[in-house]
């Protein structure tokens, strides 16, 4: 477990693992089988509730907050493409989270795709493995698909309007944190060898998260 969290943390390649963590072979088959098995989800799940409790919050959310986030890609991906708003070829990151930033689902994708039109199925994987959300707040990206997806779920959604030039004391949905800082600070979630996916969680959502760690690359063989 802590040479699969070290590799979260720093990024490292499965040889660079130091010397006094078992073998890199053992550490990849651990962590195969453990991602395989379910056990990352499940440990998720355990540690959110947990941490929700200590904050003196029931254990299972009720509202969550829905972002994506474009990066770059150095090389060939399994799916990429050209974000037009953002003026980024790579891959996209589609994240949900908690009021305190416990990650909820975790989606991988091409950056061309539209947050309004792939929002839908993400939140509804959030939705699955915690029922109890009776809402979402999202940016004016998500307007009218993603609206009406979670309007025909019967749940509230609220869309931040877009910031004015001008000072102006902002609703609280914008002072929230953001679904991709505790992301940014796991280096190996940053490398452009992340693979992509709709189907399942790829990331934060696959690992336990002992000191914020998120999670490591998924499907990299050492």
């Amino acid at each position: 477990m802590d040479a699969v969290l070290y590799l979260t943390k720093t990024g490292c390649q499965w040889r660079m693992i130091p010397k006094n963590f078992p073998p890199y072979q053992t550490v990849w088959s651990f962590y195969r089988r453990a991602q395989k098995s379910g056990l990352w989800t499940r440990l998720m799940n355990v540690l959110i509730k947990l941490d929700r409790e200590m904050r003196g919050r029931k254990a299972d959310p009720s509202f969550s907050l829905i972002d994506s986030q474009s990066v770059k890609t150095t090389g060939p991906a399994e799916e990429r493409g050209f974000d037009g708003g953002k003026k980024i070829k790579g891959r996209k990151r589609h994240i949900v989270i908690d009021l305190w930033g416990n990650i909820l689902a975790v989606v991988v994708h091409a950056a061309n795709l539209h947050d309004t039109m792939q929002g839908g199925e993400i939140f509804q994987k959030a939705l699955s493995e915690s029922p109890s959300l009776l809402g979402v707040c999202a940016d004016a990206g998500y307007r009218e698909t993603f609206e009406n997806a979670i309007k025909s779920l019967g749940l509230k959604v609220e869309i931040s309007e877009r910031i004015k030039h001008e000072f102006e004391i902002l609703p609280y949905p914008s002072i929230l944190p953001s679904p991709h800082l505790s992301v940014k600070r796991q280096t190996s979630l940053l490398r452009s060898s992340l693979p992509s996916g709709s189907s399942k969680p790829r990331a934060s959502s696959d690992i336990p998260r002992p000191s914020r760690c998120k999670g490591p690359n998924e499907g990299i063989r050492p």
